[in-house]
């Protein structure tokens, strides 16, 4: 008797712990760069107004000395911007007689830039917090 007792009391707790114990490590674990599942691309662009986008523009200079292509470049860009959520307007346009290679974010009437391209991705987080506050 005392063993059928013991297996019920394991069966009613796991029932109710384990749903709680599983739920506390997804929010432990989970990524917070990644949005919920409930919000879709169409949910987080909508806005009645204006419509705002992240705008950046990419000055490469013709002369530049670097070991990244542009392609490369501008994918990885990309990429970091969709692991948080957000999708950007690339315009690349190629300086002549110049070896810098700058960036400059646009979000409505905000300007972020221009930065080299050694510090464009500290320019990431606050080029999405002024996108999200001119949008919510």
């Amino acid at each position: 008797m005392k063993r059928s007792n013991i297996l019920y009391l394991l069966v009613i707790f796991l029932l109710v712990a384990a749903p709680a114990g599983i739920s506390s490590l997804y929010y432990a674990m989970s990524d917070t760069a990644q949005p919920p599942l409930g919000i879709t691309w169409e949910a987080e662009n909508h806005y009645d107004g204006e419509r705002v986008t992240i705008d950046a523009t990419l000055h490469w200079g013709a002369n530049a000395q670097i070991n990244i292509s542009k392609y490369n470049y501008t994918n990885a860009l990309r990429e970091a911007f969709r692991t948080r959520g957000m999708e950007i307007n690339l315009e690349i346009l190629t300086v002549p007689n110049n070896d810098a290679i700058t960036i400059t974010y646009n979000i409505g009437s905000t300007q972020l830039g221009p930065v080299p391209l050694q510090q464009a991705a500290s320019q990431i987080s606050p080029a999405i917090a002024a996108y999200r506050q001119l949008t919510n």
